[in-house]
């Protein structure tokens, strides 16, 4: 019976192979760094609600000066006075109530920017360390199928044993047979119908091998076994 694709899953620590020791590492260093970023996403987020602020501003600040534009056409269709000057006003109203808001503003820009260079540098190692875990999962599909392997081999050795066997009882039957009709005249007829029961048994023997749906399974199970083992860095073949 060939064994469970997983290793025994070790007790306090014990009996763990190599590279199932490293590729859980580097999943704990990848979830380290994923996380990290997960951090900076929502720090950037909260950044964006000050640079938002700014665009009101501008918002604002467009509005004074459509006015402005307003007050000269309408100066400049009456033909009458002075040209209006700009609303010194509203626009003094407008830098004391948004000064604080610009400034935080551009202070957000400033760290959000430093917080997208964090982030990619932990994405970037993120992605590093799935190149090492699809690498380190090789160790782990090595140390499983070597005992598959042996056992493999011992079934193999067996089996072909049994079929030497099988086949080379006929050249002894052959021979029986030429004594018999050697001592009884016309007892080969007998013989001959013997021989042809073995040789029909002997071609009932089909060629031992997995069928196409044998090997389909078997390379589903060893897919989705690899994408568990990897926390699912290597996608499994119906993903």
């Amino acid at each position: 019976m060939i064994k469970t694709l997983k290793l025994v899953e070790p007790i306090d620590g014990e009996n763990v192979s190599p590279g199932r020791e490293m590729v859980n590492k580097l999943l704990g260093e990848r979830q380290e760094h994923l996380s990290e970023a997960t951090g900076l996403r929502q720090a950037i987020e909260r950044l964006s609600g000050a640079e938002q602020a700014e665009h009101a501003y501008s918002a604002d600040l467009a509005g004074i000066e459509a006015r402005e534009a307003a007050d000269v056409q309408a100066w400049a269709t009456s033909g009458k006075g002075d040209a209006p000057g700009p609303r010194i006003e509203e626009r003094k109203d407008l830098e004391n109530r948004s000064a604080e808001t610009r400034a935080t503003a551009a202070a957000a820009r400033t760290a959000a920017g430093q917080l997208r260079q964090q982030l990619n540098e932990a994405e970037r190692k993120a992605k590093a360390i799935e190149a090492e875990i699809e690498l380190a999962v090789l160790d782990i599909l090595a140390e499983e199928i070597t005992p598959i392997v042996d056992e493999l081999k011992e079934v193999a050795a067996h089996h072909n044993k049994l079929i030497a066997k099988a086949l080379g009882v006929r050249e002894p039957l052959i021979l029986l047979g030429h004594q018999r009709n050697s001592r009884l005249p016309n007892s080969g007829l007998e013989h001959l119908r013997w021989l042809e029961q073995y040789d029909a048994k002997i071609g009932d023997l089909k060629p031992v091998g997995p069928s196409t749906d044998d090997v389909r399974r078997a390379q589903l199970e060893w897919s989705a076994h690899i994408a568990e083992t990897t926390g699912g860095v290597v996608k499994g073949l119906d993903q």
